[in-house]
Order: C-alpha cells, then structure tokens, then sequence
C-alpha cells in the first residue's frame, strides 16, 4: 500500500500557501475518491483549506508507514495542533466543528482545559478523515 500512498502523494501541489490536486489529475478517480473522503468526514466549506492541508499531511504520513491500519491513531494524534492559539483558529474556522469536540469530549473524556478539548476533537476528525483516506489507498492499491 506505500506505493499507492506515495503515488496519491505526488498528486498534490501548492499554490498560494494552499493544497490542491495537481491539474492533470484533477479529473481522476483517485482524485474524485480523495475529495469524496474529505466530504464524507466534514462537510464544512470555512474548514476546507484544514481538511485539505491535513489530508495531504495524512498521506504523505501514509508513505512513512508499513502497516497503514496501525498507523492511524498516531497519525492522528501527530496532525493535532500544539498551540492554544492554532487550535482557537481552527475552531474559529466553524462554529460547528465544536461537534467534533463535543463527540471526542464524550468517547474519550473532557479533563483539562478548553484548549485540550479542541485538541480532543481535532483529534477525533483527524482519524475519522485518516481512516477515509486509508479507504482510497486501500481501493487503488494495485
């Protein structure tokens, strides 16, 4: 599977400081699978540039990794945003991503601050979007 991770990984591009898939394979079905798994995770449109740096992190951390399915939760947990600060700015991205909060609070606990709240729940998006991306390599792997 790293090399259908590493082959997903050359997709990507940036441009002005943001991600995207590169324009020749924008019409592709790995392509259409990746923007389904991002969609499919969180459907927030003020969070796509997040979800769209995280994804390219993600696979990347694919290609790092022999055994994907084990890999997951530290992939995750490396993905979450250190400073209060980043973690406000994510939050402040959509008012809705405090869902994502809320659910992390509930399945793993709210001890500590606000701030380690937030981390929770990018950490729960974080693995929900990581276990759908694992999906698609997992689909295109030859």
């Amino acid at each position: 599977m790293n090399n259908t991770a590493s082959r997903l990984n050359n997709m990507f591009t940036v441009k002005n400081d943001k991600i995207f898939i590169k324009d020749e394979f924008d019409k592709t079905p790995e392509a259409e699978a990746i923007r389904k798994a991002i969609y499919n995770t969180c459907d927030s449109i003020n969070a796509l540039d997040w979800l769209w740096d995280k994804t390219a992190s993600i696979i990347n951390a694919f290609c790092q990794y022999n055994n994907l399915d084990d890999s997951i939760d530290e992939i995750a947990d490396g993905l979450v945003d250190v400073y209060n600060t980043d973690r406000s700015k994510w939050l402040a991205l959509d008012v809705n991503l405090a869902g994502y909060i809320d659910e992390a609070n509930q399945e793993l606990g709210d001890e500590g601050s606000i701030f380690d709240s937030i981390g929770r729940g990018q950490y729960m998006l974080l693995e929900s979007l990581a276990n759908n991306l694992l999906e698609v390599v997992k689909k295109f792997d030859k």
